[in-house]
């Protein structure tokens, strides 16, 4: 089961900022970025927890900021395939899964990436 919400469950993540760039089209028209996000993280990892939050209005004004938002998200993920991994293992993952977006309409993004059981 996957609980989507857009609150973020706190903890401590990890971020990682971009440097400014054009938007590529890494989204259908009908989908929002968020959404994509949300699609592959599921497809790739079958989580059984995942909040993806856009906190891009929190950032009005700072570097990689857009009129329209979906520049800065903030993803908490509880999946099994994270299990026997290191911190820095997961969040290559994810970033591996997120490559067009983060080459493309996304400049940063905070993780926070457990297998179930960890707190």
């Amino acid at each position: 089961m996957v609980t989507l919400s857009r609150a973020s469950n706190g903890g401590s993540p990890r971020h990682l900022h971009r440097g400014h760039g054009t938007p590529s089209r890494v989204t259908s028209p009908v989908e929002s970025v968020r959404e994509t996000i949300i699609r592959k993280l599921t497809t790739a990892l079958a989580p059984d927890a995942l909040d993806v939050l856009d906190e891009s209005e929190r950032h009005r004004g700072h570097g990689g900021w857009r009129e329209g938002g979906e520049t800065h998200f903030r993803v908490s993920i509880r999946s099994a395939e994270f299990a026997g991994k290191s911190r820095l293992e997961r969040q290559r993952l994810i970033y591996g899964l997120l490559a067009e977006e983060l080459a493309g309409p996304v400049h940063a993004l905070a993780i926070t990436a457990r297998a179930p059981g960890e707190s």
